[in-house]
């Protein structure tokens, strides 16, 4: 899919904390990408989480999204996704795509530009940018995704790996929600 769509594979940023060439090919794309007036689309969280993680309401972001906007000028239009892991639960292992007379229902949900402090170096905003932008797209989810709840044993089971037999909160130290 990311070759017929044009995309371009950032896992390799995610493979060790040094930059290394992969790394720097794939920045320099993301500049040209955006610098030609193309549209960059990040999702900030960069992964989606797991266990109780998954019902928290804070959203945590990754600094590179907000960092990316500063250096290349290009806006940012958060986007609110709802209900996808009632198509693809993340204990399946592909999608649940029979279920063709009562579909579940998921929403996606534009906002306006995110407002971004510009008047420096991108690094010295950078937290300060996610927050903004992971508030802007908790604004645009439905209420009862931003009330704290205890989940069910169910929903904890479908919100990880099918093999997971892990603690069920080691998502809070796994994705800090920083760097």
């Amino acid at each position: 899919m990311i070759r017929t769509t044009d995309m371009i594979d950032i896992r390799d940023l995610h493979k060790s904390y040094t930059i290394g060439q992969n790394q720097l090919n794939v920045l320099k794309g993301i500049n040209f990408s955006a610098a030609e007036g193309e549209m960059v689309a990040i999702m900030p969280q960069g992964t989606i989480p797991r266990g109780r993680a998954f019902y928290d309401p804070a959203l945590q972001g990754r600094w590179g999204a907000a960092r990316l906007a500063v250096l290349t000028g290009a806006p940012v239009i958060p986007m609110g996704i709802w209900g996808t892991e009632k198509v693809w639960p993340r204990n399946s292992q592909v999608p649940l795509v029979w279920n063709v007379l009562n579909p579940p229902k998921v929403i996606i949900t534009v906002g306006p530009e995110v407002a971004l402090r510009r008047d420096g170096d991108a690094a010295a905003f950078a937290d300060e940018n996610t927050k903004r932008m992971m508030s802007a797209i908790s604004n645009l989810l439905p209420p009862e995704a931003r009330v704290a709840r205890e989940p069910t044993e169910a929903e904890l089971r479908a919100a990880l790996p099918s093999n997971y037999t892990g603690d069920l909160n080691a998502e809070f130290t796994r994705r800090p929600g920083t760097n």
